[in-house]
C-alpha cells in the first residue's frame, strides 16, 4: 500500500528532516511512502489552467495574492492525480505513523479530519475531480467568500485548501451534502486515533497517527518552555523522533 506527501521546498527549516522520520513511521507498517514534489504537479495536462484559476480565486476572495505556501496546498492534490489508479494514502509529512496498519481505503476520497485535509486516501481520477472542483465550486461560492463577515475576512486572511472544505463541505454551506455525493468526499472525524496531539508526557492509548501541526508544537511550548527557543521545524522532529522511539519500544503493541 503506498501513501504519498508532497513537498515544496519553501525554505521553512528541518522540513527534510521531517520527511524522512514520516518515511520510517509509514515503512514501519509496511507502507511505501513516497514524496512527491513541484515537478509532479507540473506534469499533469490540468497544470498551467489549474494554477492560473486559483491564483485568480484567492485574489479575487482576499484582495491580495496568494503566497508560495497558499499555492503548495493546492498544487499537493494535482501531483497526487498524478499517480498510477490504485487506490492510495495520502498526507502531510508531520503526519506520524504510531499504530496505523494496511487498510484498503475507503472507495470514495476520504477525508480523516474532516476539513483538515493532513490526511486522506483516494484514487488519481478522484484528485484530479477534487482539483477540478477546487475552481469551478469557489467561483459558484465567490458571493459566500467574499462576505466581509466570516473568517476568511475578519481571522485567517487566506484561502486555502483547508478553508475551501471548511466553507463548502461543512453545514455552513446548506448544499454541502450535495456537494460530498458530487465529489464522492466522505468525511470523518476520530481524533482519539487518527489527527490526535502529540505530548511525550502523556501515555499513548488509542492513538494511531499523530498529526504534529504547528498547533501541537505550541501546545508543547506551553508545557515545556525550556523548549521555547525551537523553531516549529525543531520541535516537529524533536516530538516525531519521540514517537518512533516509543514504537521501537513497543513494537508489537
Amino acid at each position: 500500500m503506498k501513501i504519498y506527501t508532497y513537498h515544496d521546498d519553501l525554505g521553512r527549516g528541518h522540513e527534510l528532516e521531517l520527511i524522512e522520520l514520516w518515511k520510517t513511521s509509514w515503512s514501519n507498517h509496511g507502507y511505501e511512502a513516497i514524496c512527491l514534489n513541484r515537478s509532479h504537479t507540473e506534469s499533469h495536462p490540468f497544470f498551467k489552467e489549474f494554477d492560473l484559476q486559483l491564483r485568480k480565486v484567492c485574489y479575487d476572495i482576499i484582495g491580495a495574492p496568494i503566497s508560495d505556501y497558499g499555492m503548495s496546498c493546492w498544487h499537493r492534490w494535482l501531483a497526487y492525480a498524478t499517480q498510477p489508479s490504485e487506490k492510495f494514502y495520502v498526507s502531510d509529512y508531520d503526519a506520524i505513523n504510531y499504530n496505523f496498519s494496511i487498510i484498503h481505503p475507503n472507495d470514495n476520497l476520504h477525508l480523516f479530519d474532516n476539513a483538515c485535509p493532513f490526511f486522506a486516501s483516494g484514487t488519481a481520477q478522484q484528485f484530479e475531480k477534487l482539483c477540478k472542483g477546487f475552481i469551478d465550486v469557489s467561483l459558484n461560492r465567490m458571493d459566500f467568500l467574499k462576505r466581509k463577515d466570516i473568517p476568511l475576512q475578519t481571522r485567517i486572511g487566506h484561502y486555502h485548501d483547508q478553508e475551501f472544505f471548511q466553507f463548502s463541505f461543512l453545514p455552513i454551506n446548506p448544499d454541502y451534502k450535495s456537494l460530498r455525493e458530487n465529489y464522492e468526499i466522505l468525511m470523518t472525524r476520530d481524533t482519539d486515533r487518527l489527527g490526535c496531539q502529540f505530548f511525550p508526557d502523556e501515555e499513548i492509548q488509542s492513538q494511531q497517527v499523530f498529526h504534529v501541526s504547528m498547533y501541537n508544537t505550541l501546545e508543547f511550548k506551553k508545557r515545556n518552555p525550556e523548549f521555547n527557543n525551537y523553531s516549529e521545524g525543531e520541535t516537529k522532529v524533536l516530538l516525531a523522533k519521540k514517537i518512533l522511539e516509543l514504537y521501537k519500544q513497543n513494537p508489537n503493541r
